[in-house]
């Protein structure tokens, strides 16, 4: 499985928590223990549009 982990420009906040979610649920729980760590501060996740400063991951993640 292959999976963008950069949030730069073009990703609204939405579509961007749905892309995160989706990449969580379908990995291994050792690849989802690396991906929580990569997506709690994604690189370019200054360009996600509509986000407020609300926390990258789900609190239940």
């Amino acid at each position: 499985m292959e999976s963008c982990i950069d949030a730069g420009a073009g990703w609204d906040w939405e579509d961007w928590k749905e892309h995160r979610d989706e990449m969580l649920a379908g990995a291994s729980p050792a690849a989802r223990e690396l991906l929580l760590g990569l997506l709690d501060g994604p690189p370019a996740g200054v360009y996600v549009e509509g986000r407020d400063d609300r926390p990258w991951l789900d609190p239940a993640a």
